[in-house]
């Protein structure tokens, strides 16, 4: 039997497993379905920061904050300090350290008849956006697209696959069923052991059916509960979004007093920032209409839902591949971000200038609506060598926190198996 491990998706939860597994000695093999690299939600769309916008432990004396620092030391991310805090519904900026003191009066803020405390605290505090300044927030160096390609250094990495089942044989070994430009490298062979690391749960749902095959009653029970639970994860609890990158012109940003911040009173825009405030990031770049400085946003999960309702399945969610549906979440979200950015342009609609170029990406299941509520931040069955990893098994702030602690958890795991 092969002793090779297959890492089926290679966004930070795959990639965080696989580079465990290669630390204790073993040789795993991650499968991903982009073209060109690894990354997942942290490679981005049409610019490379337009995915996920920063990397972050919510508990400063966890593993995953540990290898934070381990990534800053060698220069795959570095810290990202800047005018970060909230954009008001009426104009205004109220920065991240003056929030500490008016937390308690958020419902006085924001609440509407009916709103609970909770629920306006999330819509608030994007992925952990505004905890406390002593949990560093990091991006990647030069990007964030090159976090999981620096992870992935001395790695096999097998690109342009889509993993569409997978079966075992008689002496236990897995064999996956892929598509795409790079499924001759797979088809051919087995694999010791494998750890689904895609954020969609239906392909941890089929996986976990095969063990449920091959267990007696009580125990295949049990299995198919909990590919049950998964399936449900992803049909009723994954919420979409789509992210914009835009090009103002050179100047833009002089006139706007932040660099990133939350828009709780916006039905459209959940996050914004500017893209050279990240460190590594050059001030303008060339696009289309010349010169530009580039911001990003991410929209909320109802005007993505709201969007994507109208849309046919065959859409490709992204308006550089001709997207009818993120077209028009690019030219709702320009229009959105004019509005936010009035106040500071004379509160004239009319003087914010205008994108010289605008691009919108949508991502399905960018965030977890709820998740499994599992005790473990993975799912292993030893007995099948199978791991399921991802942001929907436990709740924490951010999915990319959520993800990458199951993805260290799982590579732990499977490593003391094979061990």
């Amino acid at each position: 039997m092969s002793s090779r491990i297959a890492v089926v998706g290679g966004g930070i939860c795959g990639s965080l497993a696989a580079l465990t597994l290669r630390s204790r000695g073993l040789s795993p093999v991650v499968i991903d379905l982009g073209r060109k690299q690894v990354g997942g939600r942290l490679a981005g769309g049409f610019h490379a920061d337009s995915g996920a916008q920063f990397l972050r432990s919510s508990d400063p004396g966890s593993q995953w904050a540990s290898v934070l620092q381990q990534l800053s030391s060698v220069g795959l991310v570095a810290p990202w300090q800047g005018r970060f805090g909230m954009m008001g519904s009426r104009g205004g900026f109220l920065p991240r350290e003056a929030l500490g003191s008016t937390k308690g009066s958020f419902g006085a803020m924001l609440k509407s008849e009916g709103d609970d405390e909770a629920s306006v605290r999330a819509n608030i505090d994007f992925c952990g956006f505004l905890a406390e300044s002593e949990h560093a927030m990091y991006v990647g160096v030069p990007s964030n697209a090159s976090v999981c390609t620096g992870m992935c250094v001395g790695i096999d990495v097998i690109h342009d696959v889509k993993v569409t089942g997978m079966r075992r044989s008689a002496s236990g070994a897995w064999a996956l069923t892929v598509s795409g430009g790079g499924a001759s490298a797979v088809e051919s062979e087995d694999f010791a052991a494998v750890v689904i690391a895609s954020h969609d749960a239906s392909l941890a749902a089929s996986a976990v059916q095969v063990a449920a095959s091959d267990a007696d009653v009580q125990v295949a029970g049990r299995l198919e509960e909990l590919a049950r639970r998964f399936q449900q994860q992803r049909q009723e609890r994954t919420e979409p979004c789509f992210t914009w990158s835009g090009f103002f012109p050179v100047g833009f940003s002089a006139c706007v007093p932040l660099d990133a911040a939350v828009a709780p009173s916006s039905h459209v825009i959940s996050f914004v920032a500017r893209d050279a405030s990240k460190p590594g990031r050059p001030v303008t770049r060339a696009c289309d209409g010349g010169e530009g400085e580039l911001w990003t946003a991410v929209s909320t999960a109802s005007f993505a839902q709201s969007i994507l309702a109208r849309a046919p399945s065959t859409d490709p969610g992204d308006s550089g591949r001709g997207s009818e549906a993120a077209t028009v979440a690019a030219q709702a979200m320009s229009q959105e971000l004019a509005r936010l950015f009035a106040p500071y342009f004379g509160d004239e609609l009319g003087r914010v200038p205008q994108p010289l170029a605008a691009a919108a990406k949508r991502w399905g299941a960018g965030f977890a609506k709820g998740t499994c509520e599992l005790k473990e931040s993975a799912v292993t069955l030893e007995p099948w060598r199978l791991a399921v990893a991802g942001d929907y098994l436990q709740v924490h702030a951010s999915p990319i926190e959520a993800a990458a602690v199951s993805g260290l958890d799982a590579g732990e795991r499977v490593a003391s198996w094979m061990s």
